[in-house]
Parts: structure tokens; sequence; C-alpha cells
């Protein structure tokens, strides 16, 4: 079995079938409110890389068409469920099967992370984008408290720690992620997200529910960190327009 259809196995039979916590959601429904909004005047054709099976595609306003792919047959089943007005295509990003220049904005969210070939991503990300189209990406930072826990966690116990154990997940820094961007992209916005320390992983955990209504108090320091640090959240986010 080659490396890509190892992975579609992981996101088929176990990733997409995890339940999240009320941490977790908290954080995912802060990165999709922050990417709508990004998106709000936006009209026309939108493509969703990596959909997932949550909310991913909730960020598509009314005014614009949506097409959900994902190489895992299981997210796009469960994404199809909740945002039925939508087309999907189980597809792997580094081969996207549309045409050039199909589309008026495209998100990436969490994905380059965790594939083989950033370069050929990226690639395929400008060729199907129209001229001065919209690319939303966002992608976890290393420069952050949770990448501070993984790095400490890597070098006591000389094995890596993904997220949610999976099998390829390269993090970066704005600084990195930036100059991969700019020989495809010019860059309009950059922002920071979620700055609350790790709460453990696996069965080591603290359980959301008891910790919940504490983030929630202290979502307004949340809101103000990322106007101020963006540099230093969990989630790096950068929209970019296609250069020509």
């Amino acid at each position: 079995m080659d490396k890509l259809e190892s992975q579609k196995k992981f996101y088929d039979e176990k990733f997409h079938k995890l339940n999240s916590d009320p941490i977790n959601n908290l954080k995912q429904f802060s990165k999709y409110k922050f990417v709508k909004k990004l998106l709000k005047n936006t009209k026309g054709k939108i493509l969703v890389i990596g959909c997932g099976s949550k909310n991913d595609m909730g960020i598509i306003n009314k005014n614009c068409n949506g097409i959900g792919i994902d190489i895992s047959k299981t997210a796009i089943e469960r994404s199809k469920k909740m945002y039925p007005q939508f087309d999907y295509y189980v597809m792997n990003a580094l081969d996207l099967k549309f045409e050039d220049n199909s589309f008026d904005a495209i998100v990436c969210s969490e994905v380059i992370e965790h594939v083989e070939d950033e370069k050929k991503l990226l690639e395929e990300i400008k060729r199907v984008l129209k001229a001065e189209g919209t690319f939303v990406i966002t992608t976890p930072n290393w420069w952050s408290f949770y990448g501070l826990a993984r790095k400490t966690a890597e070098r006591l116990f000389k094995r890596p720690f993904t997220a949610d154990n999976q099998p390829i997940d390269n993090w970066t820094t704005p600084t990195l992620l930036r100059k991969k961007l700019l020989p495809y992209f010019k860059l309009k916005g950059f922002y920071g997200l979620w700055y609350y320390p790790p709460t453990g992983k696996g069965k080591i955990k603290i359980l959301g529910n008891i910790l919940l209504p504490l983030f929630w108090l202290f979502y307004p320091l949340e809101l103000l960190l990322r106007g101020c640090l963006p540099w230093f959240g969990h989630i790096i986010i950068f929209k970019v327009k296609k250069s020509r």
C-alpha cells in the first residue's frame, strides 16, 4: 500500500469517525466564523480543499456555488449530508481534476501540513484559481503554545506527536508559509487564531466540559490577541490573490 492509499485508509476508517471534544469544537467554530468573514463579499465559484466531515462548507455564502473535495469518502459523505446544496468529489488535492482558471475563490484549511508535496499543492491551486481570485489558507503554527508543547513532547519521548496521530503533520511558521506562498500569490492579509494553551492529548486530556466555561470567560482576551499578536496564534491564516 502506497502512502496516499495509507492516508485515505486512515481518514476513512479513523480520523473522520473521531468525536471532537467541546474545546476543539469551539476552536473549529472560531476558525469557520473567521474564514467565512474573510469571504463574505465573494461571489461566484468556491472550491474547499479538504472539506472534511464537519462544517467547512458552512463558510460559503449564499452568493456562491460551492465544490468540496477530500481524499476521504467518509468525509465527503458526511459533509454532503450537512450541506447537500453543494457538489462533492473524492479527489487528491495534488491532482485537481478541474480546468485552469475555474474558481473565484479557494479555501485550503489545515490541509497543507498533511500533504507530501506542498509545492505541487500550491501550483495546482494557482492553476485552477482565476486571475485575481482569492485564496485563503490556514495551518497550525509552531510559534504557539501548541507548537511549544508538541516540540517539548517530541524531544522528551523521541517520537512524533502529530495531531490525532495523523500520518503526515508538518506544521510551519508565519515566515516559512509566507515564503512558500510568495512565488504564486500576492499577500493581502495575515491573521492568527487560538491563543489558549493545549489541554492534553488522547486519553491524557482535561475534560472539555470542565474547561469550556473558562475558555468562554477568556474569549475576549482571545479576540484581543488576534489583533495584537497574529504571529503566535495556534492557527495562522493568509488571504492572498493569484499573481499573474
